[in-house]
């Protein structure tokens, strides 16, 4: 909420919104690709992600180019995500 200046009503209101469009996932779903997870990815912030890219076989779009240096995970860029999307 202070990151973001929102209130608390405007806070519950966008949770609201993501839970209806994202599906989150505990990290008992991933835990065990931790340990991978953490040799691949540059960044410590996106070790969760990486888990859990490795975990389902799928790539990740965060728009950081130096996670694109590493060979575990594929990482797309926006062009590439349009370029999949028909």
């Amino acid at each position: 909420m202070e990151a973001f200046s929102l209130s608390e009503g405007q806070f519950s209101f966008t949770l609201k919104l993501l839970n209806a469009t994202v599906q989150f996932v505990g990290t008992e779903e991933y835990k065990r690709f931790l340990s991978r997870a953490i040799r691949a990815s540059p960044d410590p912030d996106d070790i969760d992600f990486f888990a859990l890219a490795i975990k389902l076989g799928c790539p990740l779009w965060p728009e950081e180019k130096r996670l694109k240096r590493q060979p575990k995970v594929k990482v797309l860029s926006a062009e590439e995500v349009v370029a999949l999307s028909g």
